[in-house]
């Protein structure tokens, strides 16, 4: 993903308005969820926040980032062109028609690593006043490159690592100042994810301490399936991405656990099938790679969800589906809307068709 040009070094405001706390379970059994950006990127053009196609089901908001000035400490504005007060106008008008507005933290560069107490505090403190400001309906953490694995932090379960430890708690603390009904989505790599399969150190594998921690309170976990290198999976085969198979086999590693790195006595315990978003490109351009066509994704879908076999490589352990598969996430509404909504009509008709 990319990070927003416009980048204010100060948080404005004070808190105005709480958060609308819309209940998570009135999400959809399916969703569609997309990253609407804040800044122009030709063709994928600025694109004012109520004007949003009705096929997203959750529209994530990229993004605050993390201030340089100090460690820890998130800051947000929208576009330019846009006043805080028409901003929160149309977040309104979208919850109105019974969307989830969530705002994105981090993003390539946006991001920084949360490893004090100080810096734990900070953004907790700036995330949760920014959530009250806005009316967000939740966040999405997608610090990417700043959740890494210290040398010697070997077991998920009890991490070590400072960039970790103290994210996680400051997640829980922001959930806790708005309760259950708060919208909580991760949006890693699948180097950090998946990659943990192979290898867990450093980056690889370095989100699954973060997901296992938070697992009782994440919403969905969206992994980007694009800017992906081939993986291997449960079957230790290896796949490629862009395809039906790597989707498959890379949604399955989280819906059947797997072991870290190979170790048998390490296995990362599966998610709930409503946990999980499958993350994609919405053009080709959108992504360095890993731009899935829109009959691969629907393969994909259906044989996740419907156990309906494509006749790929991968296939699904002990002929199971997952029915309560939660949906698909894309980047972005933007470069959606660059292409005439090509991937949203296609995807909006196959989440829509599962049972």
């Amino acid at each position: 993903m990319i990070v927003s040009p416009f980048v204010n070094p100060c948080h404005t405001g004070k808190s105005s308005t709480q958060n609308t706390g819309k209940n998570s379970s009135a999400l959809p059994k399916h969703i569609l969820v997309g990253y609407w950006h804040n800044w122009h990127a030709s063709p994928a053009a600025f694109l004012p926040l109520r004007e949003v196609i009705d096929h997203f089901d959750v529209i994530n908001i990229a993004f605050a980032t993390c201030s340089e000035l100090e460690n820890g400490k998130v800051v947000f504005v929208p576009h330019p062109t846009t006043n805080a007060k028409q901003f929160k106008s149309d977040i309104i008008y979208l919850q109105s028609l019974g969307k989830k507005v969530l705002i994105s933290i981090g993003g390539a560069t946006g991001s920084t690593a949360i490893d004090s107490f100080a810096a734990q505090d900070n953004f907790s403190d700036s995330v949760t006043k920014i959530v009250q400001q806005y009316g967000f309906d939740g966040i999405d953490i997608n610090l990417e490159g700043k959740v890494v694995l210290d040398r010697g932090d070997t077991d998920f379960k009890n991490p070590t690592s400072a960039s970790i430890k103290y994210l996680t708690a400051a997640i829980r603390e922001i959930r806790s100042n708005f309760g259950p009904d708060f919208i909580l989505s991760l949006a890693p790599e699948t180097v950090n994810v998946q990659g943990g399969f192979r290898s867990y150190e450093g980056f690889s594998g370095s989100y699954l301490p973060v997901i296992h921690e938070l697992r009782d309170i994440l919403t969905y976990l969206q992994v980007q399936h694009y800017n992906s290198d081939a993986l291997a999976a449960r079957d230790h085969n290896t796949y490629s991405s862009g395809t039906a198979d790597f989707h498959v086999a890379m949604a399955e590693m989280l819906l059947q656990g797997f072991p870290v790195q190979g170790d048998p006595m390490q296995v990362f315990p599966p998610l709930r099938p409503e946990q999980i978003v499958i993350g994609l490109a919405a053009w080709p351009d959108a992504v360095n790679g890993g731009y899935t066509a829109p009959l691969e994704t629907k393969k994909a879908l259906n044989y996740l969800a419907m156990g309906e076999s494509f006749g790929g490589a991968y296939r699904l352990h002990d002929s199971m589906n997952y029915v309560s598969l939660r949906g698909v996430m894309t980047w972005s509404i933007n470069w959606d809307a660059a292409n005439h909504h090509q991937f949203s009509n296609a995807v909006r008709s196959y989440l829509d068709a599962l049972p």
